[in-house]
């Protein structure tokens, strides 16, 4: 039987992207304080989530060889893209070097590694809806192979206004005015040793699945269960709810869609009040049909 890793903490942050906020700013700055200029909403919810997730576990430190930074991200750092990306067709100025820089993909998980100091692997993972469960996977992975003792993992998106333009990157019709789009993160710090922290990660996968097949072996638990479905499931969640049992009950979900809801839902769980030994499954499913899934138990 595989070890589980332990969750040492959690963060879960989430916002309607249609209402006018300060909140990502505000939260930021108590967090991190003159450290950081000239970058956007992304690379903030990004290290917003990992100090959060830090703090939960009251972790101080890091030991930076050993510590590895696993980010998903379903769109990547739009917030900084697409304005430079405009600035270039529009001709009347020449974009900075700093703008370039932070508009990639991978720019959320590179301020991580900077701002501990960490030299560990840093991945950015864009699996569309299961770009959370594939960063776990990856730093689940490095962790039982022993090649790290710690992960940040995070998945971490934000909304870019037209919402038409943001409904038809999701794979949504852009005239559908139904559909409440959003913004967030979810994070996890993860330990390779058993028995430690708040939960256990028991199992996370990214496959060709159809939903129901990936919550057979967990049906055989007889505690409370709290299910969280991806948007792409909302189909099929009665049946599936119905199949868990009386002791089920459907995860609080964010106020809006975005690709890495999973995430939000699995620092949710584990930072907020499920009781010990709970069982929490999480199913994101891409427009392709590809899977994912994380099993995890509340501990504390």
């Amino acid at each position: 039987m595989i070890a589980p890793i332990s969750v040492l903490g959690a963060c879960s942050r989430a916002w309607l992207a249609t209402t006018p906020h300060r909140s990502i700013e505000e939260e930021f700055e108590t967090l991190w304080p003159g450290q950081f200029r000239k970058i956007g909403r992304f690379i903030k919810l990004a290290l917003t989530g990992a100090a959060v997730a830090m703090k939960h576990a009251g972790v101080p430190k890091l030991p930076p060889r050993r510590t590895g930074v696993f980010l998903g991200t379903g769109l990547g750092n739009l917030a900084d893209l697409v304005p430079f990306v405009k600035s270039l067709y529009d001709g009347e100025s020449i974009p900075s070097p700093i703008q370039f820089a932070n508009s990639v993909g991978n720019s959320g998980a590179f301020y991580i590694a900077q701002a501990y100091a960490l030299e560990g692997p840093v991945l950015a993972i864009c699996q569309d809806e299961v770009s959370f469960e594939a960063a776990v996977l990856n730093a689940s992975l490095l962790l039982r192979s022993g090649e790290i003792d710690y992960a940040l993992v995070g998945g971490v998106d934000v909304f870019v206004a037209p919402a038409s333009e943001q409904l038809a990157r999701l794979g949504y019709d852009a005239a559908d005015p139904s559909i409440a789009l959003g913004e967030g993160a979810g994070f996890w710090l993860l330990s390779r040793e058993p028995g430690q922290g708040v939960a256990q990660l028991l199992e996370v996968s990214v496959r060709q699945a159809p939903p129901a097949e990936a919550l057979k072996a967990a049906l055989k638990f007889d505690g409370p269960r709290t299910l969280f479905l991806n948007d792409r499931l909302r189909e099929h969640q009665a049946p599936l709810l119905e199949g868990l049992g009386p002791n089920s009950v459907a995860a609080a979900r964010p106020p809006g869609i975005f690709p890495t809801q999973g995430a939000f839902g699995a620092g949710a769980f584990v930072a907020g009040t499920a009781r010990p030994g709970s069982l929490y499954h999480s199913l994101s499913s891409t427009r392709e049909g590809l899977l994912g899934s994380i099993t995890a138990r509340k501990t504390v």
